[in-house]
């Protein structure tokens, strides 16, 4: 069923949140969980139509992932806007990166939240379009690095851990872009 809900946009170059409302479709049940989050298939359409809910045209709306954060007790708003606030400052810095003109260029999804504020209690999704799971070439999508150390040295892709280490001397040492995944290099 197509609800409204209130997106709350990250903007990391000026440190401002901006709010508009949409409406969206989300399957009920997830299709995909790690050990912090669940994955939700979405369907959104920025713009209410005039005509009413009715006049929707979700066959050609864009698809989105909505992760809902397991274990929160708030309705993951806190979990939702401080990762929402990370990815956008990473997707700054991977600008800041290619602008340097490396051999491959780093592109970070937008991502957004999502306040399903007409649901009892309140629940926030981390949001952002979907990315099929294989390149043009059948590649997989790949976990390059993360927060806890690990690097992957099978795929022995040069540009993911070229950009964590950039993010570090790019921020003079104050920030360090790991978790780095995707398709290809």
């Amino acid at each position: 069923k197509a609800e409204r809900v209130k997106r709350h946009r990250y903007d990391a170059s000026q440190d401002k949140w901006r709010v508009d409302e949409s409406v969206v479709k989300m399957q009920e049940k997830s299709f995909a969980r790690g050990a912090m989050r669940e994955c939700f298939r979405l369907k959104k359409i920025s713009q209410q139509p005039r005509q009413g809910m009715h006049a929707l045209s979700w066959k050609t709306s864009n698809n989105y992932v909505a992760k809902k954060y397991l274990g929160q007790t708030s309705g993951g708003k806190e979990e939702a806007m401080n990762d929402c606030r990370l990815q956008m400052t990473a997707g700054l810095i991977a600008e800041a990166f290619s602008r340097l003109n490396p051999p491959k260029r780093v592109v970070i999804i937008h991502c957004c939240v999502l306040e399903f504020f007409q649901r009892e209690p309140p629940s926030f999704f981390l949001c952002e379009r979907y990315i099929d799971g294989t390149d043009s070439f059948g590649n997989d999508f790949v976990k390059h690095n993360s927060n806890g150390g690990f690097i992957d040295d099978q795929e022995k892709r040069l540009t993911p851990q070229l950009f964590s280490a950039a993010s570090f001397y790019l921020n003079h040492g104050r920030v360090l872009v790991c978790d780095v995944q995707g398709v290809a290099d």
